[in-house]
């Protein structure tokens, strides 16, 4: 069973790879610092750290799997 998934940084589809993976890698050294784990663990939060291909394909899953469910709500952003 995977963990569920809170929070998430996007950037544009035609975000360079290299900027993307410099995002990845600072965003990860902040992390891992030990006052921000302490802080993320008293907001009940477990982080993680998946790359970016593995970050799209659940952002892809959870689409496939949640959009029928909120088309079929009505709900709306206005």
């Amino acid at each position: 069973m995977r963990k569920a998934l809170g929070q998430g940084v996007f950037a544009p589809a035609a975000t360079p790879p290299d900027i993307v993976r410099r995002l990845h890698d600072e965003i990860a050294k902040i992390l891992a610092m030990p006052d921000m784990q302490k802080r993320l663990a008293d907001l009940g939060s477990d982080p993680g750290n998946l790359t970016s291909e593995e970050f799209g394909a659940l952002v892809r899953s959870d689409i496939a799997k949640f959009g029928d469910v909120v088309k079929k709500s009505g709900a709306r952003i206005d």
